[in-house]
């Protein structure tokens, strides 16, 4: 528990010492924690080192043409990894199917985590909306699941999931996003209200999905990176379900 509590503190307060850096510091972090992600998502499906290349290549090219604004840039680049995710596969002699597996990790690792510099485009305000809805519903899902839960949620995915620590997760991140936007964006209660409540379930969407990935490997974790929390995407799961619910609010709601 001991070293789960300090990893945990040492991860905090590198986040908190990236987000307030902001600018390049950003963008290169995102970029480390997506080809973490890849790489961990990479193994855990045995795939081939080829592929953990060309994705990491096509997210960092996504990244630039973000940065610069260039979304013309987009439709070459797919073009230009799906030719080389096919014509490597002949060459390496892989079979195709190993192919689409490899491609999905980009979908799911970087497509989604690529939304999180959308955001940051868009409101960087929202950015820390993400860690907060994310962090907070597992903290108050654990907490209500342990003292409250009864009912499974999807024991033959995540056994120790409950129902109550669904609801306790929701309605603890609810209270917790209103009392923050009060506190620090006034102006953003009302209209953040649906919003944290919808991501809050969205995010753990993405931890039963993530539990569901490992499981079909017989994995426990994604990774080691930090101590008593696995890999990467055992932190990240949630956060890739929340960015995207916080993108499509900025993009078509706000």
């Amino acid at each position: 528990m001991f070293m789960r509590v300090f990893s945990a503190m040492v991860g905090l307060a590198i986040l908190l010492a990236i987000l307030f850096s902001g600018g390049m510091v950003f963008y290169i972090s995102a970029f480390v924690v997506t080809v973490l992600g890849l790489y961990e998502f990479n193994r855990s499906q045995n795939n081939h080192l080829y592929f953990l290349v060309i994705n990491s290549l096509c997210v960092a090219a996504m990244m630039m043409s973000q940065i610069s604004l260039k979304s013309d840039y987009l439709f070459p680049i797919l073009v230009v990894y799906v030719l080389s995710l096919l014509m490597g596969s002949l060459l390496l002699k892989i079979e195709l199917r190993v192919a689409t597996t490899a491609s999905f990790g980009l979908l799911y690792v970087g497509f989604l985590m690529l939304t999180i510099l959308e955001i940051n485009r868009l409101d960087p305000r929202f950015i820390w909306y993400i860690f907060l809805v994310s962090f907070l519903t597992d903290t108050f899902a654990f907490f209500s699941g342990t003292y409250f839960g009864k009912n499974k949620l999807i024991p033959e995915i995540s056994p120790k999931k409950t129902v109550e620590g669904a609801i306790g997760g929701v309605l603890g991140c609810l209270l917790s996003g209103v009392v923050y936007s009060l506190m620090f964006f006034p102006e953003l209660v009302y209209t953040t209200i649906p919003l944290v409540a919808i991501g809050s379930i969205a995010g753990q969407f993405g931890d039963l999905i993530a539990s569901k990935f490992k499981r079909e490997a017989a994995i426990k974790d994604f990774g080691t990176i930090m101590p008593g929390h696995g890999g990467m995407l055992d932190r990240f799961d949630s956060i890739l379900f929340v960015a995207p619910v916080i993108y499509i609010y900025l993009l078509f709601i706000k």
